[in-house]
């Protein structure tokens, strides 16, 4: 059951990261390669850059993710809102700050996840050109994600079994440098976005089990190794309803994760 656990924290990690990379709690639990694609949110979006400029981007983003895991199969629902301050330095360079706040339901084991991201971020743009601008980023950010689920455990007597449903609550804290490129391709309505990204993660998680029935059962918490991870991925955004849709599919012998996702840019708001 703890090995079950782990792939559900592993769904945690793929809403950290905006479903663009997927981090194993432990390298050696899981044989996923250092180096994948993925057709994911960009990492910076599509910015224009003019100096003085002042932005603060609003939106939401409606997920659904499939996981099996140790032979156990579920499916969870929900979404993200959030928002971002960015100052354009100059013409070519800005910075920005962003924030988030999700949440995930299960259709088994009364599954919720939660998660507050946050980031900040530099930006350069190298290069403009009518038919495509280069962009290259650094940054780092903390997440904190919370997940609960209820799970049977049998408690065997010599005259009887009772099924103790028991609240399984996990804690993951994690922090995160990441740098890479970007190349936006508008090309009629929509823009084409092909960028790759390196990630550098570690953090902590800390879980309890609750029974309802006043079992005691252990509580348990472990460091999550630091892990460098590499991700090529593109992304289209349709220009007239600022929408982008995004999808996934990752498969180890640990677990299969399958998402798509849609993202809503809200509101845009510009002044100097």
């Amino acid at each position: 059951m703890r090995r079950f656990f782990v792939g559900c924290i592993v769904v945690i990690f793929a809403m950290t990261f905006g479903l663009a990379i997927v981090v194993p709690v432990n390298a050696e639990e899981s044989n996923e390669s250092p180096v994948a694609f993925r057709i994911a949110p960009a990492p910076v979006g599509y910015p224009v850059l003019e100096a003085g400029t002042r932005y603060v981007n609003t939106g939401a983003t409606g997920t659904v993710v499939s996981v099996e895991s140790m032979g156990t199969k579920f499916t969870m629902y929900g979404g993200t809102i959030f928002g971002s301050f960015k100052q354009d330095l100059s013409d070519t360079a800005s910075v920005s700050v962003s924030l988030a706040a999700s949440l995930l339901a299960g259709n088994k084991y009364d599954l919720v996840t939660a998660q507050i991201p946050l980031g900040l971020q530099a930006l350069y743009q190298p290069f403009y050109r009518p038919w495509g601008s280069l962009f290259l980023f650094g940054g780092f950010g903390g997440d904190v994600a919370m997940m609960s689920m209820t799970v049977t455990i049998p408690q065997v007597t010599p005259s009887f079994t009772v099924n103790d449903d028991t609240t399984v609550s996990t804690t993951v804290t994690t922090g995160t440098i990441s740098a890479g490129s970007q190349l936006n391709v508008p090309t009629g309505p929509f823009i084409l976005s092909v960028f790759g990204v390196y990630h550098y993660t570690s953090g902590s998680y800390d879980t309890t089990q609750t029974s309802s029935m006043s079992y005691d059962y252990p509580s348990y918490s472990g460091t999550i190794d630091g892990r460098s991870a590499i991700a090529f991925g593109c992304d289209v955004l349709y220009v007239p309803w600022n929408v982008a849709l995004s999808s996934q599919v990752q498969n180890t012998e640990e677990y299969t994760l399958a998402t798509v996702g849609l993202k809503w840019l809200v509101s845009r708001i510009g002044g100097r």
